[in-house]
């Protein structure tokens, strides 16, 4: 809202204003900082986030965004500012990728703030993100396969192990697999539901993040004889436990019928390649190997 005492004086603000308006400046005399605008934003984002990205959500605005411009008034905020929060990154030692997730936040935060007049232009888009690189991807060959496949007879998670490299079903797939979702006479596994860390590393149920990751596949005689052994030893599992979880119905579970944490399977995947002897890869690459 603009005042005059005249209407010449008035046209002549209007006109002042427009032409800052026009060089980019920021107009608008917002309260809000940067951390208020990106917490409003993320309270109404993350009912759509699946577990997964509210995780990662959370890390970019509590670790990068927030300690480096979380105090800026937002109609202070500069490109250089942005800038800083991607140099902050790369000077850290973050890939491109995690660089350019940042800039995809602050830039989805900012573009609220406009659409709701706190803001009238988006500084981030005058901010070009770090190149995204694409990841070498590594496989293990036929015979380290055989290696790590031997070196995991008896172990707990053997059929686990079998079910990535022959299948390639991804990590919370696997964790999230139901007794009831897997067909031994048919030799299929039906993929219907995962399991997630969530912001605060509680276990999240949930379903496969697209429609083409809820599927049928198809499974080995011989990989049904594992999941056969598998079963028999979970059993021996159960009469052992407390408090078995039966209504998980987990086909791989903790000691007490539970999901098993994405932490605690990364660590037996590593000590599994380090046993064998094997190129170290990571447990996403068991699906490019398969």
């Amino acid at each position: 809202r603009l005042t005059a005492p005249t209407r010449k004086q008035l046209e002549s603000k209007i006109a002042d204003l427009v032409s800052r308006i026009d060089r980019g400046e920021n107009v608008i005399e917002s309260r809000l900082t940067v951390a208020e605008v990106m917490e409003t934003w993320f309270a109404q984002q993350r009912t759509q986030l699946k577990p997964a990205s509210i995780r990662n959500y959370r890390g970019i605005i509590d670790v990068w965004i927030v300690p480096q411009i979380g105090s800026i008034r937002l109609t202070r905020l500069t490109a250089g500012d942005v800038q800083r929060v991607m140099t902050a990154m790369t000077d850290a030692g973050r890939s491109g990728a995690t660089a350019q997730k940042a800039h995809s936040v602050l830039h989805a935060a900012l573009d609220w703030a406009v659409l709701h007049g706190e803001l009238p232009a988006n500084v981030c888009s005058r901010v070009r993100p770090p190149r995204k690189e694409t990841p070498e991807m590594k496989t293990w060959t036929p015979e380290e396969v055989a290696r790590v496949l031997a070196k995991a007879a008896g172990d707990t998670l053997e059929a686990l192990w079998r079910l990535a490299i022959t299948t390639g079903m991804r990590k919370g797939e696997l964790l999230g697999l139901r007794w009831r979702d897997v067909d031994l006479t048919r030799r299929t596994i039906a993929v219907r539901h995962t399991f997630a860390s969530g912001e605060h590393g509680e276990m999240i149920d949930g379903t496969p993040k697209t429609s083409k990751g809820q599927r049928s596949i198809a499974i080995s005689e011989q990989m049904v004889a594992s999941l056969k052994a598998h079963r028999v030893r979970q059993a021996a599992q159960r009469l052992r436990a407390v408090d078995w979880d039966e209504c998980r119905d987990l086909v791989f579970a903790d000691n007490e019928g539970g999901p098993i944490a994405p932490r605690t399977l990364h660590d037996r995947f590593r000590a599994l390649i380090s046993a064998a002897g094997v190129t170290e890869i990571r447990f996403h690459d068991l699906r490019h190997t398969a």
